[in-house]
């Protein structure tokens, strides 16, 4: 967020983020492109541009931007993003659905980790932004942590319908911390609980999910589809 910002803001260099996303930063290329999105949401001319701010990243990466975007929304000015009746920022019509991932994300944080909590302020939201609601909480379950057993079985509980998309989440949050190289012993039981497989089994499943090619929007959708379809495919929906 700050290397962002510290471009925007300067006159003559522009290149801080992009070279230590490139470089000491590789490892955490997911959470990089998340602070842009926090980035985008502090400056005007990001914030109402944001699908011609993002145009220029990564095919597949520049949806955590918005991803970021949400979750500073629902974190940030949760009175209002929280609130089903508030409209969301003018994106294009996928790009609202990863801002729905991010919203839900920040839901872990600002609902105290309380599952009956989030599973209920979800239940306002109409139908059809719930399912990419729950992946959100699934990437923050695992990455943030408190994964004791009683929570897991609990959060598997609420997800009810829409158990693959959390379980999704849970499967991006394990590649992150592999990727990082920093594993978390509450990554692993989420993994195990939600998903029924380590952490590393998890990270490689997202691996081999990617899709061959990058189309856009399509290519990060078709990524999540593959997973969630991996997923059913070992029966983590009848687990």
């Amino acid at each position: 967020m700050g290397l962002g910002l510290t471009d925007s803001l300067s006159i003559f260099n522009h290149g801080r983020w992009s070279s230590f996303a490139e470089g000491p930063g590789q490892q955490h290329k997911y959470v990089l492109h998340v602070g842009l999105g926090w980035m985008a949401a502090r400056l005007p001319w990001c914030r109402f541009r944001l699908d011609q701010f993002i145009a220029k990243h990564h095919p597949l990466l520049k949806w955590l931007v918005v991803d970021g975007f949400g979750f500073h929304e629902g974190y940030f000015r949760w009175k209002s993003h929280l609130d089903p009746a508030t409209a969301r920022p003018s994106l294009s019509s996928y790009g609202q659905r990863v801002f729905d991932q991010g919203l839900g994300r920040s839901l872990w944080f600002v609902e105290g980790t309380d599952i009956h909590r989030i599973a209920s302020r979800i239940a306002l939201f109409q139908p059809e932004r719930r399912a990419d609601m729950w992946s959100g909480v699934g990437l923050a379950f695992a990455y943030a942590g408190c994964a004791d057993l009683d929570q897991s079985v609990e959060i598997r509980r609420a997800a009810g319908e829409y158990l693959l998309h959390l379980a999704q989440g849970v499967t991006f949050a394990a590649e992150a911390r592999e990727l990082g190289g920093i594993p978390a012993e509450h990554t692993e039981k989420a993994c195990r609980s939600v998903c029924g497989m380590t952490a590393s089994e998890a990270a490689q499943l997202t691996y081999s999910c990617l899709p061959s090619t990058s189309h856009g929007t399509s290519g990060f959708e078709l990524w999540r589809i593959n997973i969630r379809e991996e997923l059913q495919g070992r029966g983590v929906s009848r687990q």
